[in-house]
């Protein structure tokens, strides 16, 4: 057992394999330089700053790897005394959405510039205080001083601090004792040659299956996520052992077979795990990169995908047999054998949390920093590694993800890959172990239209700034007016021949088709798209207005209530539909829809495809469906010369914009009128617009203020 030696406690000391080869990763394997790090981002109301950094501080002095550094010699070293660390700090809180978003991903690219090794600090903390009274916190580790779990421990103890609680005693062992015990370890010959059999044929030198050619004005940073609820991904872990498969195992299968898809041969992936060898009681509460890592071999894609995880299952358990020798020694022997060559990278690695010391919140404590980390947010960035993919669990749930580099693989192929892990998966939760019967090529076969990528995030299920549009209407719903600047769109449909049931189970088929109809908007100006639960069904409110006499003064009463009805912002569905049966047989639909989510030709589509659903025809839902890389690549363009330049020019156009016309203001709840003209004439009106060359919406336009001009204003211009 290790004996803590607080004499030597500022000594150097060696640097483990990993740190060892994370540090020649700045510079080799075509990496950034940047290094590994590990980034997180919380939010928190009400956020006492100077306090937080106070806490942080405490922690630096308490805890040893907070104050390591690199020597030039290659060793690291615990320093006795460093300065006070300053937070950095950004005043966001009068920005606008669009502003804040910019802002912070501003920070973000800062935070994965990386750091100097052979200078203190190897972390940096950045709040942005956001409307609100809320600030969001950026958190940024580098890997030669902490892992994941010791990240956890790090929050942890950071909060505990900030609260007042009394701080625990110190480890009875440090990362150096550790380190040190273990130096010098023989190595197994028979490990040794076990992995140089094992990749002795593998082609290192080959991209990956979703490698793309470079693109250099591709975003630094790419994130791909998924989260299966509970249920379901209780019905994974179900199938895994029904073939006596770890979770992990089967996750492995699954994410290498997504990725090579039908490139033939053999594909490595590095495989890293925080392990902790039980040498002290105390090992668990040390904050210290205890990575270790192994080379995987994931076979080449044949048979089923159970006979996959199958052979994924045996060749993991030989691996550990001869786990005393780390990926990094197993590929530093087979660069022996290529004679001139630097080193070896691989470019993709696999991390799993799966029962592992990844979640610490104190339980009961809903404001504890550890349970409102954004995942989405979050990443873990490493110089080399083309694709990261991570899996853990919380609160039940599975939690994937992927970091890739956007700048070396293809983006539209990198996503198809994901989504083809994630109906891997859906189909395992639905079916349960039946799923992995298919072929393994069958299965991740791409599909005939696959969504195109508008930008590298993807749809990652970070929060997504409003339109510019959206924006406005938001304002108007919060800035004072009680509501009634609410932009809402209602409709009544007469259907003769339909059946409520089955528009039930079709509009049901277009909330899991259509993100925006997940979607709930924020009063902080972004909107969340939930993920698609197939349990949480909406159910379309129904009056049975069959026996009733005055069915006109009935279907008023619900009309009205549905206009005079509004949608809480932070909730969804951002919609109401309702059906009243009349004596006649027909159904009136009743349909309220917020213009936050949807406009008039969303709306128009919807309900096209709604009928056409109803009616059985599956065409309408061919074809990507999801707005959301579109509102992020809307969200992106600020800063831009196109957007630079059409500021200027609104700017200057609202310098000189003269008022609206001075409508008068409604009574106190009085209620709002439809008018509606059929317009005989249209074709005729068209037909003389198109002769003079102009749209015939332009001679409505022009009608409709002349109109204005004629009852509210004076001869002059106005809005």
């Amino acid at each position: 057992m290790p004996q803590n030696a607080p004499d030597t406690r500022y000594e150097p000391f060696a640097l483990t394999e990993v740190q060892e080869s994370f540090l020649a990763g700045r510079t080799l394997g075509g990496g950034t330089g940047a290094g590994t790090q590990i980034h997180l981002e919380f939010e928190a109301e009400h956020l006492e700053t100077d306090r937080m950094e106070a806490a942080w501080n405490d922690l630096v002095a308490a805890t040893d790897m907070l104050r390591a550094q690199i020597l030039p010699d290659g060793r690291q070293q615990v320093l006795a005394h460093v300065p006070a660390y300053r937070v950095e700090r950004t005043d966001l809180s009068d920005a606008t959405p669009a502003e804040a978003a910019a802002a912070l991903e501003g920070l973000r690219r800062r935070a994965r510039e990386g750091f100097d090794a052979h200078s203190w600090p190897l972390f940096a903390l950045r709040v942005a205080q956001l409307p609100g009274h809320r600030s969001r916190v950026l958190f940024t580790v580098d890997e030669l001083i902490a892992d994941g779990p010791s990240v956890s421990l790090l929050l942890q103890q950071w909060y505990a601090r900030y609260t007042g609680a009394a701080a625990p005693a110190p480890p009875g062992i440090s990362f150096r004792d550790y380190v040190t015990a273990a130096h010098g370890r023989p190595v197994p010959a028979a490990s040794l040659e076990y992995w140089r059999e094992q990749l002795a044929g593998v082609d290192f030198g080959r991209p990956l299956p979703l490698a793309g050619a470079a693109d250099p004005q591709a975003p630094a940073h790419g994130r791909l996520a998924l989260r299966l609820e509970p249920r379901r991904w209780q019905r994974v872990k179900e199938a895994a052992q029904q073939i006596r498969a770890t979770p992990t195992a089967l996750l492995l299968a699954l994410c290498t077979a997504a990725v090579q898809g039908d490139a033939p041969g053999p594909l490595p992936v590095v495989l890293t795990t925080y392990n902790r060898r039980p040498v002290h009681p105390d090992v668990a509460r040390v904050v210290g990169p205890f990575l270790s890592t192994s080379v995987f071999v994931a076979p080449p894609p044949a048979g089923t995908l159970g006979e996959r995880v199958d052979l994924v299952r045996g060749r993991l358990w030989q691996d550990l047999e001869h786990a005393a020798v780390s990926g990094v020694r197993a590929l530093r022997e087979r660069a022996r054998t290529e004679p001139g060559r630097r080193g070896l990278a691989v470019p993709m690695v696999f991390t799993s949390l799966l029962g592992s010391l990844s979640t610490l919140a104190e339980p009961g404590d809903p404001d504890h920093w550890a349970t409102r980390i954004d995942q989405d947010a979050s990443a873990t960035l490493t110089s080399g590694v083309q694709l990261e993919s991570c899996v853990q669990e919380r609160d039940g749930a599975l939690l994937l993800s992927w970091d890739f580099a956007p700048t070396a693989l293809d983006t539209a192929r990198t996503r198809a890959a994901f989504e083809t892990l994630r109906g891997l998966l859906e189909r395992l939760a639905d079916e349960g172990a039946p799923a992995l019967t298919t072929p393994t090529l069958t299965a991740t076969a791409a599909p005939a239209t696959a969504a195109p990528a508008v930008s590298g995030h993807g749809d990652d299920g970070r929060p997504v700034p409003l339109t510019e549009v959206q924006s406005a209407y938001l304002v108007g719903r919060i800035g004072g007016l009680d509501g009634g600047a609410q932009t809402r769109v209602y409709q009544e449909f007469l259907l003769e021949r339909h059946d409520t049931d089955r528009l039930e189970r079709a509009w049901n088929r277009l909330v899991a088709h259509h993100p925006m109809l997940r979607a709930a908007v924020h009063d902080d100006g972004t909107l969340t798209v939930a993920p698609h639960d197939p349990d949480d069904v909406y159910r379309i409110t129904r009056h049975d207005l069959t026996a009733t006499a005055d069915t006109e003064a009935a279907l008023a009463a619900t009309g009205a209530r549905l206009r005079a009805g509004a949608f809480p912002l932070g909730s969804r569905p951002m919609y109401a539909l309702e059906a009243s049966a009349l004596p006649d047989g027909t159904t009136v639909l009743h349909v309220l829809l917020d213009a936050l989510i949807a406009d008039a030709r969303s709306f128009a589509l919807l309900f096209g495809q709604l009928f056409a659903l109803h009616d059985g025809d599956e065409s309408v839902l061919t074809g990507p469906a999801d707005p959301v890389p579109h509102l992020r690549a809307l969200a992106e363009r600020p800063g831009s010369p196109e957007d630079l330049a059409a500021r200027t020019a609104w700017r200057e156009k609202f310098s000189a914009l003269p008022p609206g016309p001075p409508l008068p203001d409604p009574a106190p709840g009085a209620p709002r009128v439809h008018r509606r003209a059929p317009l005989g004439s249209w074709r005729t009106l068209s037909e003389r617009a198109a002769a003079i060359g102009v749209p015939a919406d332009m001679v409505l336009l022009t009608a409709y203020t002349d109109e204005l001009r004629a009852r509210f204003t004076d001869a002059g211009p106005f809005t």
